[in-house]
């Protein structure tokens, strides 16, 4: 999704998250780089597909969880090289200004 498209600026941060799918019936951890009140675009290898509501819970640097929700999966960069690989996150519910500002990269 470009810029444009996006409701809400996004910061980089340093998050965990835990994601947990409808396919695979298990969870996997992965890098979050970037989110907003909206949503986020994580780094991973395994990919969900376009359209799937995934559960999720966010970790802060000593992997304690802060921060549960549920989001659609609103884009998938497969052809993307291996280790850029991830996938864009709606979340149904805004996430609050504080785990976003607590946890941004200046």
């Amino acid at each position: 999704m470009n810029k444009e498209m996006r409701q809400h600026s996004r910061s980089n941060v340093h998050f965990e998250m835990r994601v947990y799918t409808s396919v695979k019936k298990g969870s996997y951890s992965v890098k979050v780089e970037n989110i907003s009140h909206g949503g986020a675009f994580v780094k991973s290898k395994h990919l969900p597909k376009c359209g799937e509501t995934i559960s999720f819970e966010l970790f802060d640097e000593t992997f304690k969880p802060f921060h549960m929700g549920n989001a659609k999966v609103c884009r998938v960069d497969e052809n993307a090289s291996r280790d850029d690989r991830g996938f864009g996150l709606m979340f149904y519910e805004l996430i609050n200004n504080s785990l976003i500002d607590s946890a941004s990269v200046q």
